[in-house]
């Protein structure tokens, strides 16, 4: 799937796959598997290849309806003089290392908060804890070991947003303890900030030796080795 990542046609790729018995049941499992389901959606469309994934263009909106909950968190974030770093997949949203929009799988906005008055936004907003049982935070402490808050979401909204107090586990904070001097405004949106591209490739890094190697399959995600060949390519 790297070639699909890199505008690389992938009629020959697939069609030594299915000679060699691959069948797009096959492909489909793997997109599950490794957080690639744009990808291969995109794929298995391009090359007439039926397939119980959603379409490439529900991805592209799903992109759309997320860059729409982070406008109206910017427009909000900018009146009170506050802003937040957007991390992980988050970023591609604003700056794109993948040749088409909604290639890349997203869950969740992560996004760094290094100001309570960012908290109060989310408040202001509707957001409300994932867990209800969760007490919606007012401060930036966290518990031991923890690198983010509760979880927040709002109904209607695209996804939930994780907001962070650390880009990292405290551990690994060290590597990107300037991670905010160095960001950049996303386009358009001055309360949205971005990391440097070598920061953003520490985190990833970081977040695919952490998280990915607890998935129930105890490797990377093929997502991951694709996230850091374009990174590192850009």
């Amino acid at each position: 799937m790297l070639n699909a990542a890199q505008g690389i046609d992938t009629a020959p790729q697939i069609a030594r796959l299915t000679a060699s018995g691959v069948t797009p049941r096959d492909i489909e499992t793997l997109a599950k598997r490794h957080k690639l389901k744009p990808i291969c959606s995109l794929v298995l469309e391009q090359n007439a290849q039926a397939s119980s994934l959603e379409k490439s263009q529900y991805y592209v909106a799903h992109h759309l309806h997320m860059r729409y909950q982070l406008a109206q968190l910017a427009n909000a974030l900018q009146q009170e003089g506050a802003e937040i770093l957007l991390l992980k997949g988050a970023i591609q949203l604003y700056r794109p290392i993948y040749p088409r929009p909604g290639m890349r799988q997203l869950a969740d906005l992560d996004v760094l908060v290094d100001d309570p008055k960012a908290l109060t936004v989310f408040s202001n907003l509707g957001y409300i804890t994932v867990d209800p049982e969760e007490a919606f935070p007012t401060s930036l402490d966290l518990d031991q070991g923890e690198h983010h808050l509760a979880p927040l979401w709002r109904e209607k909204d695209a996804t939930r947003v994780e907001p962070h107090v650390l880009p990292v586990p405290p551990e690994y904070a060290h590597l990107v303890a300037h991670v905010m001097s160095g960001a950049s405004p996303a386009p358009g949106h001055p309360a949205l900030l971005l990391p440097s591209p070598a920061d953003q490739f520490i985190i990833t890094l970081i977040h695919a030796m952490r998280s990915d190697r607890t998935s129930v399959h105890g490797g990377l995600f093929m997502r991951s080795f694709i996230d850091l060949e374009l990174l590192y390519n850009t």
